[in-house]
């Protein structure tokens, strides 16, 4: 999802507000400050979003914009209110080039594909939440013993059961991506063998 702002210091606002109200998964990567060698620049984020969605932004002005779907001399041409370039379209010696600008012409549709492979990569993982608010990543299918030793070892070791979302669950239960995780522990619990068919994180 790309968010035009009228400054690189709205990108920045924009980003810091989207970060306070969604929990960032890996912080983001900053292009607006320290550009690509192709002069592309864009604030990146991922952050889970409502009801547990992965959202990927890009905050851009609109000259980032325009770099970033149509490249710098497209850029540069826009300014001089230049013609934009054109390729020639007979014989098979820029075919190449022109499948690219193509492409690049369908950009919402690359951009479409681009977020739907980040999802489908993604798709095999959760990310559940502590009481205190921090984010565990886990295999999907994890239970909350998985959380649990994602944690600490010595916290896994005492698993007893755990709370998801409020309401009491076995250390088996299946968890879901955005769920709110409580480890409960006891000193009278020890690691069983039994154990291993239930954690998905190996």
């Amino acid at each position: 999802l790309v968010l035009v702002c009228a400054t690189p210091l709205g990108c920045y606002e924009a980003l810091g507000l989207v970060h306070q109200r969604w929990r960032s998964l890996g912080g983001f990567k900053d292009y607006i400050s320290t550009p690509k060698p192709n002069h592309y620049q864009s604030l990146h984020t991922t952050v889970l979003g409502p009801g547990g969605v992965l959202l990927h932004l890009l905050f851009r002005t609109p000259e980032m914009h325009q770099v970033a779907e149509q490249g710098i001399v497209a850029h540069w041409r826009q300014q001089a209110r230049g013609p934009a370039p054109t390729l020639p379209r007979c014989g098979n010696r820029y075919g190449w080039l022109r499948s690219l600008q193509d492409i690049s012409d369908a950009s919402e549709v690359a951009d479409e594909f681009i977020e739907a492979a980040q999802m489908e990569l993604l798709a095999d993982q959760i990310f559940c939440f502590t009481p205190k608010g921090d984010i565990v990543p886990l295999p999907r299918g994890s239970s909350p013993l998985d959380l649990a030793y994602a944690v600490h070892s010595s916290i896994g070791n005492r698993c007893a059961g755990a709370r998801v979302n409020g309401r009491l669950q076995s250390i088996h239960a299946v968890l879901r991506n955005g769920d709110r995780v409580e480890v409960l522990v006891s000193s009278q619990v020890e690691p069983q063998q039994s154990w291993l068919p239930l954690v998905a994180s190996g």
